[in-house]
């Protein structure tokens, strides 16, 4: 009974404590004692995220204390001695570098529009009067047939009759074709005169031909123009 009455009690100090008075012991409650230890558990708990606190305060001052030392402690670097010449300094031209610049032809009507059955009959009698000739005579033959057209203001099936070209019709090849569009359709030209007739000397002899105007001969082609009064 002593004990436990010794446990549930505590001195409260008092100013009178010298007095020859005895102390009185005060009676503690279950609610006190709940409370001072809620007030006990939340020091511990404040003491113990203090204690975190300094840990990582004291690791992380620690890890940059290592880092500095490693950073100021690094050996110098020894760079490459050479006993060469240095070489002198490539030469720049201050020329401005000409660049090719392929720049596509803005889109116009052609220069003289052809049916089908027009286009198809024209090649196959540049084909019979200069395959196997170069691009150039190709295009002159071609040329003189467009000229032809706008000259006399008639359709080429009747150009081919009037001035008696080629009356074979052989299949176009090679770059036959190529040659016509470039004619009919871009308004390509091997001269400005314009050139009508044509002939090749080594196949035949044309007196008629040599007393037009000759304008330019191409890969043993001779082509004329109509002889001027």
């Amino acid at each position: 009974m002593y004990q436990a009455t010794r446990r549930s009690c505590q001195l409260a100090p008092d100013s009178s404590r010298r007095s020859s008075e005895p102390l009185r012991a005060i009676p503690m409650t279950s609610s006190i004692i709940a409370r001072r230890r809620k007030k006990l558990k939340m020091r511990r708990r404040a003491a113990a995220v203090i204690m975190i606190l300094l840990v990582v305060w004291v690791a992380w001052s620690i890890k940059t204390i290592s880092d500095r030392m490693q950073t100021t402690e690094q050996p110098p670097v020894d760079l490459p001695t050479t006993t060469e010449q240095p070489t002198a300094a490539p030469s720049i031209s201050m020329e401005p570098a000409v660049v090719p610049i392929v720049i596509q032809a803005p889109e116009k009507p052609p220069r003289y529009k052809l049916t089908a059955e027009e286009r198809d009959i024209i090649e196959r009698v540049v084909t019979a009067e200069a395959v196997g000739e170069p691009f150039a005579g190709q295009v002159a033959v071609a040329q003189c047939i467009l000229n032809a057209c706008e000259k006399d203001g008639i359709r080429p099936l009747e150009v081919l009759t009037k001035y008696k070209y080629a009356t074979s019709r052989p299949d176009p090849e090679g770059t036959v074709p190529e040659a016509v569009a470039a004619v009919f359709d871009d308004g390509w030209y091997v001269t400005t005169e314009p050139i009508l007739y044509f002939y090749a000397p080594d196949r035949t002899k044309s007196n008629w031909h040599e007393s037009q105007d000759f304008v330019i001969e191409i890969n043993g082609h001779r082509f004329f123009t109509e002889k001027s009064n």
